[in-house]
Order: structure tokens, then C-alpha cells, then sequence
């Protein structure tokens, strides 16, 4: 594992972390296995940076929930019960990926349910982001969803493969397959940043789906939904793994590039893209 890592730097954001030690009375909830990882800045894809050097097995040795990317940006990765999915741009269908395969981005934890919150039936993705907004303890934290249920109907996305010279995210999701589904059982992984984060993690939601069956999959751009009740994973602490390659240190990330916002239009496209 090590030679994998040294890859990478390592920066870890955890209010708990830089505090002065504890007395021996004092608890907390705050746990090192019970932090998120990301892989690389989220601005690495606003940027270009498609390929990275981490294979999947070593990403799973950090949890087993998740979503991210695959080398070179080629359709949608879903991390669930310990396994790699990837949903294709030709409909979303699912394969497993392989323990050798590589991620440019991703975000993993070991899925620990710390509360459970009772959803009414939503009428869209916004409506059901605004209900689960409104049953969290505070908007500070990071949470992990697990969302299954029956979905009365699904809008998913995949995007294309991706070759170099590599085009810009907006460029990458106009090329997007985009196909509906209803009646589908399944799971959505869903991941909810705090806007404080926004320039290294994305801000608010990210979703991704698998169907029950495993083969489909797809980041969710809107869907239906009955009545739910979801586990919800609190998270206080973020290790960000930064990519320890000349091309991320030559990088531009000052802000005129407008890196957050090109990630942020990419997991929200806006109506019509």
C-alpha cells in the first residue's frame, strides 16, 4: 500500500483534530475510522485531471461507500457493500470493476449508520434534498445516505470516455447519456458536503444509483420517490488525499478559473443540459 500512497500528500480537515487533547473525562463522538477520504480536490476535474495513479483495491482499503470517477473519466463509479461499480454512458449498464483499475477522484467511508430519518414521498431530487436538509441536527456536518426503496421514477446520467487532449468538465457533461427509469428498487449513495467546503469537496449534494439487481447504475439528476426511511452517517472528520504529480502541482486552481462553480454545474447540470 505504501508505494501507493506515497503518490500522494495527505491533508486532513478535522475541527476535532486540531484541538488540544482531551481530558480524560471529556468524550467525543469524533472517530478516525469514521472519517470520509477523498481522493484528490475536487478541482482536479474542472481542471483536466483525469488519471490518476490509485487502483481501486487500495481505495477500498479506506471504506466501503462511496462515489467517484474512473480513469480517464469514463462514466459514473458507485462504492457500495464493499464493492466497485461502474455504470457505462451506453444506458448506465453495470459492470464490477476490476482491483486493478485506477480513479482520478473519489470519495470513500466505512458506511456506519448513526441516526435514522423517516422521508415523506418526494416529488423530485430537489424536494427530496430540501426534506432531508430539514431532519439533519445541523448543516455543518458531512453526511453519507443510504437511500433504498423502490424509486416510483429515475432520471441518471452517465458521461463518456474521455481522450486526451482532455476537454473541460462542461465540455465532458454536455457529452452526457441521460435515460429514465420507473418502478426501479435500488440504492442511492448520496453524500452532503457543507458549503464551507465547497472549494475542496463541492458544496450540498452528490448522488449516484445502483438498481437492486446491479446492473444499472448512473449519477441521479431527478427523480420520484415513496415514503422512505433512511440511515444516515455522520462525519466530523475529511482526509483529502492530494495527488503528488506534476501535473496537479502545475495546475491553476486561483479562483478567476472558477474551479468549484465548473464542478458544481457538472453534478447539478442545469434544466436542459
Amino acid at each position: 500500500m505504501l508505494k501507493y500512497l506515497q503518490k500522494y500528500r495527505f491533508a486532513t480537515i478535522a475541527a476535532i483534530l486540531l484541538s488540544p487533547p482531551a481530558v480524560a473525562e471529556e468524550k467525543t463522538d469524533y472517530r478516525v475510522d469514521d472519517a470520509l477520504y477523498q481522493l484528490a480536490p475536487t478541482a482536479v476535474l474542472a481542471q483536466g485531471l483525469y488519471e490518476g495513479p490509485t487502483p481501486f483495491r487500495e481505495l477500498l482499503r479506506f471504506g466501503d461507500f462511496g462515489l467517484g470517477g474512473i480513469n480517464p473519466i469514463d462514466g459514473e463509479i458507485i462504492i457500495v457493500d464493499g464493492a466497485v461499480y461502474h455504470a457505462s454512458h451506453r444506458g448506465g449498464k453495470l459492470r464490477e470493476v476490476g482491483p486493478g483499475e485506477k480513479s482520478p477522484f473519489a470519495y470513500i467511508k466505512r458506511f456506519r449508520e448513526d441516526r435514522r430519518i423517516a422521508l415523506p414521498a418526494a416529488e423530485s431530487l430537489e424536494e427530496l434534498e430540501r426534506a432531508i436538509d430539514r431532519r439533519l441536527p445541523t448543516p455543518n456536518l458531512i453526511y453519507a445516505l443510504r437511500i433504498e426503496g423502490v424509486f416510483d421514477y429515475l432520471k441518471l446520467r452517465s458521461v463518456p470516455r474521455q481522450k486526451p487532449p482532455y476537454p473541460s468538465i462542461d465540455e465532458v457533461v454536455k457529452g452526457q447519456s441521460v435515460y429514465e427509469r420507473t418502478d426501479t428498487p435500488g440504492t442511492i449513495v448520496a453524500l452532503r458536503f457543507p458549503p464551507y467546503l465547497g472549494g475542496a469537496t463541492g458544496s450540498g449534494f452528490h448522488m449516484h444509483f445502483v438498481d437492486a439487481e446491479r446492473r444499472l447504475g448512473g449519477h441521479v439528476l431527478d427523480l420520484r420517490s415513496p415514503a422512505l426511511s433512511v440511515p444516515v452517517d455522520e462525519s466530523r472528520g475529511l482526509h483529502l488525499i492530494l495527488p503528488d504529480s506534476p501535473a496537479f502541482e502545475e495546475a491553476d486552481f486561483s479562483a478567476a478559473n472558477d474551479s468549484s462553480g465548473a464542478y458544481e454545474r457538472a453534478v447539478r447540470p442545469r434544466s436542459g443540459e
